[in-house]
């Protein structure tokens, strides 16, 4: 997978330029660099585009068709959905969402909304791009605490200290196991 590195810019005329009436042909205008992001994303053969970034959910850019879609990587968990429904309302409070349009997809575990059609011409998949990768960027801090969390349970649970250990044999044995005693039987079953 390739990462995708997509530079914004801008072509704002330089406000130094004097103009001589000798001069026939102007330079071209200079487009100045705005910002500069960096996710792993590939575009499909129709044109959209599949940000792979978040460790739990794919979100999808459809220019094209104006919507965005997301995804689950692995399992369909509670917290699938949660993630989902935080990246919709980033993008709903940033005012690329129609937010009435976000809805489940038709593929199990996907939700899908419609992006809001722009009153001036710009390229919504740099701009969706951007967003998503700040969207990105906020959760990384929540994904390394859970990442790490998720590596203790697993150490502690594959190579526990002494304090939360026995060697084998060392337990010694209950008299009696389980819920049920093993006298008085009749009691259990008859209703006596």
């Amino acid at each position: 997978m390739a990462d995708l590195k997509v530079k914004i810019t801008s072509t704002d005329p330089q406000p130094d330029q004097a103009f001589d009436d000798n001069i026939q042909a102007q330079e071209p205008e200079k487009k100045k660099q705005l910002f500069t992001i960096k996710v792993k994303a590939r575009r499909t053969l129709d044109g959209n585009i599949i940000v792979s970034d978040h460790p739990d959910i794919d979100i999808v850019i459809m220019p094209d068709k104006m919507r965005v879609i997301t995804f689950s990587k692995e399992n369909f968990d509670d917290h699938i959905y949660q993630t989902q429904d935080r990246l919709m309302k980033y993008l709903t409070k940033k005012g690329t969402l129609v937010f009435d349009s976000i809805a489940a997809g038709n593929v199990y575990g996907s939700l899908e909304a419609k992006i809001i059609k722009p009153a001036q011409e710009m390229p919504i998949d740099d701009l969706m791009l951007m967003l998503v990768s700040k969207w990105i960027d906020s959760e990384k801090p929540s994904v390394v605490y859970q990442q790490a969390v998720a590596d203790a349970y697993t150490d502690s649970v594959t190579d526990p200290n002494d304090k939360e250990s026995t060697e084998l044999g060392k337990v010694a044995a209950a008299q009696e196991k389980g819920s049920v005693p093993i006298h008085q039987v009749r009691r259990y079953a008859y209703g006596l």
